[in-house]
């Protein structure tokens, strides 16, 4: 029997761009992702993205893909394939969407369905090593909650 690949952690990579090029193109969809965590991009780079654009737009400074660059790269965050595709973020038009808030919530679920599989992955853990069962419960509500 041929071994099965591990499937993939929940994710939406296309919802994240939206998410991302949107803030970029229109900043006023911030009141839509301020909601937001950059916990809740799945990949590294959209965390550090939105990790810069949520530090401008949270204080009021307006953000779009060239002072996103120029931010990321004083912060020395930001290599010439960051630019190229912060740039690509900044002009595909295939990012505009109406629905904001639908790729939003989309992002927030796909978030807490990783931590709840986190949670699983300490707890069995935490069992294989026999920890009490009920500091393993106790430590599965916290992480799903988001909890230290």
């Amino acid at each position: 029997m041929k071994p099965q690949p591990a499937p993939r952690l929940p994710m939406n990579e296309h919802s994240e761009r939206v998410v991302l090029g949107n803030l970029l193109f229109d900043n006023a969809h911030w009141e839509q992702a301020k909601v937001l965590e950059t916990g809740d991009f799945s990949l590294h780079t959209h965390q550090r993205i939105f990790a810069c654009i949520r530090s401008r737009l949270s204080v009021g400074r307006p953000i779009d893909h060239i002072l996103l660059i120029d931010a990321m790269r004083r912060a020395k965050e930001c290599t010439d394939r960051d630019a190229a595709y912060i740039s690509d973020l900044g002009n595909d038009l295939l990012n505009r969407v109406f629905s904001m808030e639908s790729h939003v919530e989309l992002l927030r679920e796909k978030a807490a369905l990783r931590r709840i599989i986190g949670a699983c992955h300490d707890a069995s853990v935490r069992a294989y090593a026999e920890d009490s069962s009920a500091q393993i419960a106790e430590s599965l509500i916290n992480h799903i909650e988001g909890k230290p």
